[in-house]
Formats: structure tokens, C-alpha cells, sequence
């Protein structure tokens, strides 16, 4: 039978897969949270002042330092008017259970974001960065659970890749195969090497490219998923 990569355990470093921190943070389902995009990949989505999501960064020292939650903000430049910059905030969590980034406490990151959206609040006290839209996830930006694992081909150091099925909502189910990932055995600048390549197949579409359908980072085990 066929097995959703979402529920098997072989795929994930910890057993089955899961959004415990996500979901624990109120952030599992909302759709501007993009999980482990990296900032390479914010260009294309923040465009216009005030677009933000939410995303996780895996620091360069796994073992000193655990996973962070960022807001990362399209700011404009008062002083260089047509000019923005990305900037990226560290949400930390309290040993209280709360989220803050500079003094403000919240019981999750949405109600944070709601209420500096709503209120029209700078979210940092330092200098005014407004947050004013969110970026959705995108097309490519594929969710576990469309993706179903039929046959394992093959593993390597970082990964495995499969034959599996796509299938999204309101959309004809395809055979693709899938690349995937495993985090406990991956650094930052290899997640990195991952999207990189993920990318450029995104940039190039043609008969003699392979397509990519998309990838899927809201959580682990990482995936491309291509024809």
C-alpha cells in the first residue's frame, strides 16, 4: 500500500513527522509561515514595503544553539526613497511559554503578528518597521501531506529519494519522484546547497530540464519534489 510521507517513520530524524514547535507556536495553520526558506529565497516573495512571513532558521552550530523563529520584513529606506532592505527578527521564546522580540509578550507568534499588523505597532523598538502584509506560501511551496511515497529507489549520505504521487487539492494527481532530506544529518550551509538547487530548477523550464513541482519546508524531512 501506499504510504504518506507525512506519517512514515523511516523519513523523519525523530520518528513520525510532526510540527510539534509549529504547532506549539500557533504557526502550523497559517499560511505565512514557510518553515525553513531560507533568506536566499525572500527576494521573490517580499517585494513591496511592509510584506512579511514567518520562517524558521536552522542555525550554523545545531549543537550550541537550537532552531529560531524569524519575522523577516520588506522595509523601505526613509532616506533612499524606491529602496528596500529585508530585515529578519529573532521571535524568542520565554521560559514562560511566551514569544517575544523585544519587549512585548505574546501566548503565540499569530496573536503577535495580528497584533502589530492590526495596531499599526512598530515591531521592534529600536526604529519603525511596520509589518503590513502577509506572503502566503507559495505554489511550489508544497505541503507533506500531498505527497505520497509508492516505491523507495535509493538513499545517500543526506537523504533518500523516492517514486511517490502528488496530490493536490483541486488538482490532477502526477507521478513524480521525491528527493529527500534529513536535518539531523544536514548543516545550514547544506540545507542552503538543498534550496539552492531546488531554485535553479525553478528558473529553468524546458523539454530537456527536469520539472520541479515544488518543495515542501514547512517541515522535516525537507523534500524536492520533481517529475
Amino acid at each position: 500500500p501506499h504510504s504518506a510521507l507525512a506519517t512514515t517513520s523511516s523519513l523523519s530524524s525523530g520518528g513520525d513527522y510532526n510540527m510539534t514547535a509549529e504547532a506549539a507556536a500557533g504557526l502550523d495553520q497559517h499560511k505565512y509561515y514557510h518553515g525553513l526558506l531560507p533568506r536566499e529565497d525572500l527576494g521573490m516573495l517580499l517585494r513591496e514595503d511592509g510584506d512579511f512571513l514567518i520562517r524558521m532558521s536552522e542555525p550554523t552550530q545545531p549543537a550550541t544553539v537550537g532552531r529560531q523563529f524569524i519575522i523577516s520584513v520588506n522595509q523601505s529606506d526613509p532616506e533612499k526613497p524606491g529602496e528596500h532592505d529585508i530585515k529578519h527578527f529573532v521571535i524568542k521564546k520565554r521560559e514562560d511559554g511566551t514569544y517575544v522580540i523585544d519587549w512585548l509578550k505574546f501566548k503565540s507568534i499569530p496573536k503577535l503578528v495580528a497584533y502589530h499588523l492590526t495596531k499599526g505597532i512598530s515591531i521592534t523598538k529600536n526604529y519603525t518597521c511596520l509589518i503590513k502584509r502577509a506572503i502566503d506560501r507559495q505554489p511550489w511551496e508544497l505541503e507533506h501531506e500531498h505527497i505520497v511515497s509508492t516505491n523507495k529507489l535509493g538513499a545517500g549520505a543526506f537523504g533518500e529519494v523516492h517514486l511517490g504521487i502528488l496530490r493536490r487539492p483541486n488538482r490532477e494527481e502526477v507521478k513524480c519522484a521525491i528527493k529527500i532530506t534529513k536535518l539531523d544529518s544536514l548543516n545550514k550551509d547544506q540545507i542552503k546547497e538543498f534550496m539552492t538547487e531546488a531554485r535553479l530548477m525553478r528558473h529553468f523550464e524546458c523539454d530537456y530540464v527536469v520539472r520541479l513541482y515544488g518543495v515542501a519546508v514547512a517541515a522535516e524531512p525537507l523534500m524536492i519534489v520533481m517529475e
